[in-house]
């Protein structure tokens, strides 16, 4: 997997921060994404590789002294389940705060931690919540390829507004799998004769950015850029069991579902 990692800050003042115009070519993928259906117990039980990921970046936010604990506050951007909420109290202290667009999510979340008075939970996604208190520290682990391309500006802009002032904003994001094993996999699958019918109405629902595209797109929320880096992860699974977990928990389109369920032909095998 080729993950970006991504650290953002807002100045003091944003007043000279200006985006230029990106010169790449637009991203295929435009418009909205298909309705997602998530599974918090199949999450919690097959994102271990996000965990890792998200105590990869607070890791390296510490050693670096980009941050440094106790912090007043934290947000989490697309909490899931919760699974990173406690870790992060522990790491900084102070209150944190978890949103997902996601009802099942948030309810899955909230029940978790409805016995927590640091830990609070918001049904809301990147480009609508609001929040009465600043934050000095805002993490998003794998959330922002799930936000759409139209919605992408105004949820940046809405996490640099909710940004205390020097305060950070640090994720892990996907880049395109193209090019990689499991993108050329599917691609071939896609092309046997006996799936062709099952992908007609089949569409991704992540959204993916170069860097240049991502750089003018913080820098037009009003944030800049300490890194932004493209940093090659290898993922390793002990048996198939355990891939097709993972891909399980992170594919959960109604499309994506139907094409690994399809009684028509064993388009998951053939993958």
């Amino acid at each position: 997997m080729i993950t970006p990692i991504g650290n953002f800050n807002k100045p003091a003042s944003n007043a000279d921060q200006t985006a230029a115009p990106s010169t790449d070519t637009e991203n295929p993928i435009k418009g909205s994404a298909p309705q997602i259906i998530w599974n918090p117990a199949n999450y919690v039980e097959n994102s271990t590789s996000q965990t890792e990921d998200s105590h990869a970046l607070t890791s390296e936010l510490l050693k670096r002294n980009i941050i440094k604990a106790p912090v007043s506050r934290v947000l989490d951007i697309g909490c899931g389940p919760g699974n990173n909420l406690a870790e992060y109290k522990k790491l900084f202290g102070g209150q944190v705060v978890g949103i997902d667009p996601s009802e099942d999510m948030y309810k899955a979340a909230k029940e978790r931690f409805q016995a927590s008075e640091d830990i609070e939970i918001l049904c809301a996604g990147a480009d609508n919540f609001s929040y009465s208190e600043e934050f000095p520290l805002a993490l998003s682990i794998h959330a922002l390829h799930w936000i759409s391309n139209k919605k992408m500006p105004n949820a940046l802009k809405n996490i640099g507004q909710h940004l205390a002032p020097e305060g950070i904003f640090s994720a892990f994001f996907a880049a395109s799998k193209a090019g990689l094993p499991f993108h050329t996999s599917l691609e071939k699958t896609k092309a046997l004769p006996e799936f062709q019918d099952h992908f007609t109405e089949y569409k991704p629902s992540q959204f993916f950015y170069s860097v240049s595209e991502m750089e003018c797109l913080i820098l037009g929320a009003g944030m800049k850029v300490d890194t932004l880096e493209i940093s090659p992860i290898r993922k390793h699974f002990s048996d198939r069991l355990k891939l097709t977990g993972f891909v399980s928990q992170w594919l959960p389109e109604v499309s994506s579902q139907k094409l690994l369920q399809s009684p028509h032909g064993n388009i998951a095998d053939a993958f």
